[in-house]
């Protein structure tokens, strides 16, 4: 008779759980480093409010003394500790940041086997909200002199975003393969990768951008990045907004909202000034549809 082991003997279905492994699975999910990059922001943003507000030296700790009250207690426990996290975190970082920090702890919870049930969560927990100022409309004058003083390969870099509503990070992530000369407008497809929904999907840029384009790409090989050297798109990224937040400085467009330390024109402002067109000419529908439209089979 064949003598059979036990569960706890069979290792290899054991399942390792750490705080490393954590943001691995989040990249297996995301294919996204600023993911991963971020997770780690919200783990330690934790570590600090439970420092800061019961001496604990780490969220793992919290976590292992919840583990120690009766499994009855958890979820009320749980509720009230991720309350106070969000009060404390909303003193000093945007509600939007707070509640993303706030959801992915939540998912650190679970990870470490603490039973919460969502339903209960949702209603036990109130989320911070920003007093919320109307988002400044670009004038086409501010992006024109955004344009004249910006470096050519700049300047081809904005009337890309301009002509195509595509986010920087996508942008920073072409390359010469993923552009279509044999139509009437260049076309561009986005790999799925790249997108904020992991969905390819297609869209087009003005001749203004061509003009720009055509000189730059024309000397490049397939699998060449367009507009970075860089294949970290998050550094390629923030290169980017450094050396827009030096052209806003020598253009003099930096004005703030009010009691914000946020401006009014962003790199941003580029694919908002694309839907505000293309809602004006084609309706409201249009302006969204026809940049998050899938690449047809």
């Amino acid at each position: 008779m064949i003598e059979r082991e036990s569960i706890d003997e069979l290792k290899y279905l054991n399942v390792e759980r750490s705080r490393d492994i954590f943001p691995t699975n989040k990249f297996n999910k995301s294919k996204s480093t600023s993911t991963v990059d971020f997770c780690k922001g919200a783990l330690f943003s934790f570590d600090k409010f439970v420092f800061t507000k019961f001496g604990k030296d780490s969220t793992k700790d919290v976590i292992e003394d919840i583990k120690k009250l009766s499994e009855t207690r958890h979820e009320q426990v749980i509720i009230e500790l991720f309350q106070k996290y969000l009060h404390w975190k909303h003193e000093d970082s945007k509600a939007s940041t707070s509640v993303a920090y706030y959801q992915t702890v939540v998912e650190y919870f679970a990870y470490n086997q603490l039973k919460i049930n969502h339903y209960n969560l949702r209603r036990g927990i109130t989320l911070p909200q920003d007093p919320k100022n109307m988002r400044y409309a670009v004038t086409l004058s501010e992006i024109r002199k955004l344009i004249d003083y910006a470096k050519p390969k700049r300047k081809c870099l904005y009337t890309v975003l301009l002509s195509s509503g595509m986010r920087i990070g996508e942008t920073m992530g072409l390359r010469k393969r993923d552009f279509d000369f044999s139509q009437e407008r260049i076309c561009i497809t986005i790999p799925a990768k790249l997108t904020k929904r992991n969905m390819e999907r297609q869209t087009y840029i003005s001749k203004e951008a061509e003009h720009y384009l055509t000189p730059i790409i024309k000397k490049m090989n397939q699998d060449e990045l367009v507009f970075s050297s860089n294949k970290d798109i998050r550094k390629s990224v923030d290169n980017e907004i450094l050396n827009f937040w030096n052209l806003r400085k020598k253009t003099e467009l930096v004005s703030k909202y009010d009691d914000s330390r946020h401006h009014k024109i962003t790199l941003h402002s580029f694919r908002a000034f694309f839907e505000t067109q293309a809602s004006n000419t084609h309706g409201l529908e249009y302006g969204h549809v026809s940049i998050l439209s899938r690449k047809s089979s």
